[in-house]
């Protein structure tokens, strides 16, 4: 059967042009039959009942296309990276999915398992001021030394969702073959959502940053600042609230000229504005209260970072024990003993308020458990709004023979207000007084021979009774 099939030459370049006619010349190895005759019209090749000798002409041709290891070597083939399927954006809290990647490994370096080694690695800006990310550790991915193959990877990437107006970060992925210079990088960026640049957006701070419950009427002063490298091209106003954190254990206060209206020019760096903040100087041992600034703009694109500042409490909670009877005989038997505890200046608790009493110590010239029974320590309530409280115990005195100096008993206190701060205590004490007489002295007689020379004579003293003083 005869047939006729003519095409363009192939003269060994990767691309056919016109003109060239395929002699049938060897290439890569490869013999090629020679091309059938042209059409009479001289337009391409004719092919007719010859079809299938034509198909497998054509086949051939394919073949010597496709690229051998040699030649793929020859063209660089280890040098194939390629990311695909990239998002590039991400902002704070979103999830974030790994760009896709591609290799041809093909003639790559190999390690001693014969298989080709990518390393994928993430480097951020490292400016302190960019979206905070978990440090992502370098990964080593094992590929077969054979043509295009994905990589199935993973990088543990949390992009930290907090509430700080920050400048946007730059993230690199590089993918490398190891012991080659072969390499491929994708930039992913991380958006701030909190009024950082890339979410325009303006931060509030007040001064004084502390004010005291004494100070009395207080001019504050909130400063609008436009984030980071952020200005604006047009006027922006903010309205700033004042409020309290609502803890009526805190100190309490009252504002004028609140809401306040901040306006930031275009081009301004910042703007502030003023009101008068006026503490409640009362005698109310109370925490200190958080003052929080928020805003809204104008603009509904920008956003606002709320400021705030401190309002300290002024009271510096003292309290005195005092004992009643405050002088005890040392012959009288067990005797209640009321012990009050009294805050100095008035003060007062916004709850109940934990005195813990201790009687006896250091410093008393009484020594527990000797000239009187112990006596374990017990509790006095302050009740909230209240200045003074009181509880009893029994003090039973040894009732000796000793004549001796009045002694003391100390009562001390400790423990903490509602509020957290330490109370600073003024001890009571009772004195108890001796009952025994002085003893009496009385010196023995002698007698001394008047012809003796030189004679002494001894005189013995002595006391009635045993005495407790030197």
């Amino acid at each position: 059967m005869n047939f006729s099939c003519r095409t363009p030459a192939f003269d060994g370049s990767p691309t056919a042009g016109p003109g060239r006619g395929f002699s049938g010349k060897q290439r890569s190895g490869r013999s090629f039959p020679p091309p059938p005759p042209r059409r009479p019209d001289g337009r391409g090749t004719r092919c007719g009942r010859g079809i299938s000798a034509c198909l497998a002409f054509l086949l051939i041709l394919a073949a010597a296309a496709v690229i051998s290891p040699k030649q793929a070597s020859a063209q660089g083939a280890c040098s194939h990276f390629t990311f695909t399927n990239t998002t590039v954006y991400y902002t704070e809290g979103s999830t974030f999915t790994a760009p896709s990647l591609r290799v041809l490994a093909l003639n790559c370096p190999t390690g001693s398992d014969g298989n080709v080694i990518v390393e994928i690695s993430s480097s951020g800006s490292g400016n302190a001021a960019a979206v905070d990310f978990t440090a992502i550790p370098n990964h080593t991915y094992t590929l077969s030394p054979t043509g295009w193959q994905d990589v199935h990877y993973s990088l543990p990437l949390t992009i930290e969702n907090d509430d700080v107006p920050e400048v946007q970060e730059t993230l690199t992925i590089t993918a490398n073959v190891l012991n080659s210079s072969s390499q491929d990088t994708v930039t992913l960026y991380l958006n701030d959502d909190d009024g950082g640049s890339g979410s325009i957006g303006v931060v509030l701070t007040a001064s004084p940053a502390t004010v005291s419950e004494g100070n009395g009427a207080t001019t504050m002063t909130v400063t609008a600042s436009p984030t980071v490298d952020t200005s604006f091209s047009s006027t922006e106003t903010v309205t700033v609230s004042v409020a309290g954190s609502g803890t009526s254990s805190a100190v309490d206060f009252t504002t004028s000229g609140a809401p306040l209206t901040v306006t930031l020019s275009s081009g301004s760096s910042n703007a502030t504005g003023t009101f008068t903040l006026t503490p409640t100087n009362d005698s109310l041992d109370e925490t200190d209260e958080t003052v929080t600034l928020s805003g809204t703009s104008s603009n509904t694109d920008v956003k606002v970072q709320s400021g705030d500042f401190t309002l300290t409490d002024n009271e510096s909670p003292e309290i005195t024990l005092t004992a009643s009877p405050g002088s005890i005989s040392e012959g009288a038997s067990s005797t209640a003993v009321t012990v009050t505890a009294t805050t100095k200046n008035s003060v007062t608790f916004f709850s109940d308020a934990t005195v813990t009493v201790t009687v006896g110590g250091s410093g008393d010239s009484a020594t527990e458990g000797t000239d009187y029974s112990t006596v374990g320590d017990f509790n006095i309530t302050i009740s909230s709004g209240n200045t003074s409280g009181t509880d009893t115990f029994t003090l039973t005195p040894t009732n000796d023979s000793l004549d001796e100096d009045s002694e003391t008993v100390g009562i001390s206190g400790s423990g903490t207000s509602p509020s957290g701060d330490s109370i600073t205590f003024t001890k009571g004490q009772i004195s108890m007084t001796d009952n025994d007489a002085a003893p009496s002295l009385s010196i023995g007689d002698v007698s001394v021979d008047e012809d003796v020379a030189g004679g002494k004579a001894k005189f013995t003293v002595s006391l009635s009774t045993a005495s407790g003083r030197e």
